[in-house]
């Protein structure tokens, strides 16, 4: 949770650091209060597309999760936790960005959720043997939904036709401490995956104009040297 000063003006900006073992943190998240109030709908400012998208191929799709994004709702497989996710695009390239929002919903009354949860998202093969971990990329034991939501971009590593993701509820307890793990099982999704997006090529009938073009040039100018040395 953060408090505001009432009366500090907009926007209010800040920055959260990532929690590591050692070394100095890293930031993780910028933060930028724009506006308060109470509505059951979404301000417009949360359909902005980012304007500092993570690093990837310049012509990867950006995520939407307003035009473009797949949306679920499950219980993990101990029956714990309604886990509610939503992710963009709903096709995304190997090597592209894939943005993930996740909320951690208590199964008697989804409008409530878990504080304080330490959670994971896997990818794993065909046969569930683990490949990579959000959380260890980067450089965490886990990840942290201290409200009961969490928002993770990352880079889509598998290729296609699928990318097989596990999204683990581990427990709660505060930040960098799990003390309880009564909450904990997971949740398997499969992302449909497309191939890597391809860098424009040069188109090989330019580099022959271009090569005509050029040669014409240094023959005219060795045809006007002659003639100025004639004359």
């Amino acid at each position: 949770m953060i408090w505001v000063v009432p009366n500090l003006p907009f926007p209010v900006k800040a920055q959260v650091y990532t929690d590591v073992i050692s070394g100095v943190p890293p930031p993780d998240y910028t933060l930028e209060l724009l506006q308060t109030g109470n509505s059951s709908t979404e301000p417009e400012f949360m359909n902005r597309i980012s304007i500092n998208p993570i690093l990837g191929n310049p012509n990867c799709p950006v995520p939407d999760m307003q035009n473009d994004a797949i949306h679920d709702s499950t219980t993990t497989d101990s029956g714990s936790v309604t886990l509610e996710y939503r992710y963009s695009p709903s096709v995304p390239h190997q090597g592209c960005p894939i943005e993930w929002r996740v909320s951690f919903e208590k199964n008697f009354d989804l409008t409530q959720k878990y504080s304080a949860i330490h959670y994971d998202i896997f990818t794993v093969d065909n046969n569930d043997v683990k490949l990579g971990s959000v959380a260890q990329d980067k450089g965490r034991s886990d990840l942290f939904a201290p409200v009961g939501d969490d928002d993770q971009t990352i880079i889509l590593k598998q290729p296609p036709p699928v990318t097989h993701f596990v999204i683990a509820v581990l427990g709660t307890g505060s930040q960098g401490s799990l003390t309880d793990t009564s909450l904990a099982g997971i949740v398997n999704v499969d992302v449909k995956t497309a191939e890597p997006v391809k860098v424009p090529e040069f188109p090989v009938t330019a580099l022959l104009i271009m090569a005509i073009v050029i040669a014409m040039g240094i023959f005219f100018t060795r045809a006007r040297s002659r003639l100025s040395i004639k004359f």
